[in-house]
């Protein structure tokens, strides 16, 4: 649990990227890709898909506040809900793409991660990863939008806890 309150923490503290304050770092680059050839997709990334599209795409604001309230943690609801439904294009995302989920735990406390990538406004394929906990959606972070320290610094967490389960 500490650690998925570290990696809840860090991105609270960097409130402005989900804001879009952040610079592009113009890098382009989504690691390694891992896509799988499955047919199917499991519930949460057909979830974390749907999320990234309300959240990003969705333009109607009380459609994805409804969204929101279903589906995400009752923790980090209001947070997520104030950036949900912006008329903003600059965060506008493509071709989301589920590439795989994996379950992890942390001192008895189960989470999982699923990685997407999506195209954004500059064309660049960028990596997103979405942490579920209590079976509802709890955070979220843009490789591009994870330009200051602690962006970055989260990133990498989810990123090792996605790999820490594969």
């Amino acid at each position: 649990m500490k650690k998925i309150a570290k990696i809840l923490g860090l991105f609270l503290l960097s409130i402005g990227l989900l804001a879009g304050c952040g610079q592009d770092s113009g890098s382009g680059t989504s690691g390694e890709k891992v896509k799988e050839n499955k047919p199917e997709f499991t519930e949460n990334e057909k979830l974390a898909k749907e999320f990234i599209n309300v959240f990003y795409n969705v333009k109607d604001k009380e459609k994805a506040q409804t969204f929101m309230k279903e589906n995400v943690h009752k923790d980090v609801k209001d947070f997520l809900m104030f950036g949900a439904g912006s008329p903003e294009d600059k965060n506008a995302l493509t071709e989301i793409t589920p590439i795989g989920s994996s379950e992890f735990e942390e001192k008895g406390e189960k989470a999982e991660v699923v990685k997407l990538e999506a195209v954004n406004k500059e064309g660049k394929t960028i990596t997103i990863y979405v942490m579920y906990m209590e079976d509802k959606i709890g955070w979220l972070v843009r490789e591009d939008r994870a330009t200051k320290a602690e962006g970055k610094e989260m990133f990498n967490q989810f990123e090792e806890a996605f790999n820490k389960g594969n």
